[in-house]
């Protein structure tokens, strides 16, 4: 049994014997120090592995875990072996895990070994979490079977997952809002259990007051609501956010001695964090504001989603206003259009498309809905004595090489109606990378004024015409 021993190897009959058992015990010893080695490396990996590893037997019995299995299951490594697995189960596995051994050992149909999936484990304190856990099957020298399962915790795979679900949930009904208060509302209902959200407050800035005022606000009271309607920029933390543009996080709030943070003492808040609510211009369209009764601090994960929560809110915010000043915009455009008779054309020389406004199409004698387009009513509608010189204007306002400026007056003959009419057209030609990518302008009813000219030139005309006779008359 001492691999060390050696016979010595002396001249007769038995030096080749001696000499074969010399190297076979060389043999064993080295092999015995490569299995020595290689059970060291295994217990290292095994002992300082970040997953948690148990050892179990064909029955289910622990027999062996790691430092990493005490760390995620809260029972002492040394308490494990010689208990069956289906401790570190909840109820519900634990009453089918015999049943998938014993099924496994008589058909051999792997249902998880050398697989791998998700399954919940159970600590010892009593509360379930999601593991991954994959499974080895190995057997020893004696030809015993043994599985070592390996398992990660994935509680905070989880929960960000979950977090990502919520912001995906939460942008997109944000982003599709058309009142974001609302959308708040319903924002809040949602997120506030997972988050350990108890209240938040949402206000809009009035830059010229330089003052904050309330739009929504949930877990305070009417009396800390009326109080907080209105803040002056650096007034309290909502007013710090305003202040400084930047957000505020502030960590056990009942025991900070600032005395921005008063007011939220006096309102129960543990946790603060607010965001300023930035215009894509960088201008400052209000602060959004969260805190918990419940939590001294937000996760850093948890911030990260708050923030750009009140980053998509400020998006809905700006874009909501570039709508509305886009719309009193078109508006006014539409009262000065109106009154002075203007009408609208845009034309698109890449697609050949051609939009003209009811005014626009009545110049050309169609009604308000007829189709239009370049050849078709545009160039058709043209008096044909004055079709080639327009043609030619506006082929030149659309050369890159020129200014852009498109200016003409012409006649038109009413594609539906027939009628003559004098018209003054405006406009421009935008271009990009050298072609002309739109072309737009005005137009107005000339009639009136041509017809007046002509009468002034006719009048013109008979003076001249009469004083010419007269000086005849004189002369004679």
């Amino acid at each position: 049994g001492e691999l060390d021993a050696r016979a010595a190897v002396e001249a007769g009959d038995l030096a080749p014997l001696a000499a074969e058992f010399n190297a076979m015990a060389a043999a064993l010893a080295a092999r015995g120090r490569e299995l020595a080695d290689s059970e060291a490396r295994h217990r290292a990996v095994f002992e300082t592995a970040v997953d948690a590893m148990v050892v179990i037997d064909e029955a289910g019995t622990i027999r062996s875990a790691n430092p990493a299995a005490e760390r995620t299951f809260g029972h002492p490594a040394a308490a494990l072996p010689g208990r069956n697995v289906s401790m570190l189960m909840p109820g519900h596995h634990r009453d089918r895990h015999d049943g998938y051994v014993e099924a496994y050992r008589r058909t051999g149909e792997r249902r998880i070994i050398g697989i791998g999936r998700g399954v919940e484990g159970l600590r010892a304190d009593g509360s379930t979490f999601p593991l991954d856990l994959s499974i080895a099957e190995w057997r020893d020298a004696a030809g015993t079977r043994f599985f070592t399962g390996i398992m990660r915790d994935t509680t905070r795979r989880h929960a960000a997952e979950a977090r990502l679900r919520l912001l995906a949930d939460l942008a997109g009904g944000l982003l599709a809002a058309t009142d974001p208060d609302a959308a708040l509302r319903g924002m809040v209902a949602e997120a506030a259990p997972s988050l350990g959200l108890d209240v938040v407050l949402s206000y809009v800035a009035d830059p010229a007051a330089r003052t904050l005022r309330l739009t929504h606000e949930s877990g305070i009271g009417p009396d800390a609501a009326a109080a907080l309607q209105a803040l002056p920029y650096g007034e309290m933390l909502c007013g710090r956010v305003a202040a400084t543009r930047a957000p505020v996080v502030v960590e056990r709030v009942q025991e900070t001695a600032d005395e921005a943070c008063a007011a939220s003492r006096a309102l129960g808040f543990r946790a603060y964090a607010g965001f300023p609510l930035l215009a894509a211009g960088g201008g400052l369209l209000g602060v959004l504001s969260f805190a918990s009764r419940g939590r001294d601090a937000f996760a850093p994960e948890d911030l990260g989603l708050l923030g750009t929560v009140a980053h998509h809110l400020a998006a809905v915010r700006d874009r909501l206003a570039a709508s509305r000043a886009l719309a009193e915009g078109e508006m006014r455009l539409r009262l000065a259009t109106g009154a002075a008779a203007i009408g609208i054309w845009d034309h698109d020389p890449g697609t050949g498309a051609l939009r003209w406004d009811a005014r626009c199409r009545e110049l050309f004698g169609l009604p308000p809905d007829a189709p239009v387009s370049w050849e078709g009513a545009f160039l058709a509608g043209l008096h044909p004595g004055d079709r080639a010189r327009v043609e030619a204007a506006a082929l030149a306002a659309l050369d890159p090489g020129g200014s852009g400026a498109y200016d003409a007056e012409f006649r038109t003959l009413g594609l539906a109606d027939g009628r003559l009419r004098w018209v003054a057209a405006t406009g421009r030609a935008f271009f990009e990378g050298g072609r002309p990518v739109r072309f737009a302008g005005t137009v107005m009813d000339a009639t009136a004024r041509k017809a007046a000219e002509e009468r002034q030139r006719l009048l013109a005309r008979e003076v001249d015409h009469r004083a010419r006779n007269a000086l005849a008359v004189v002369s004679t």
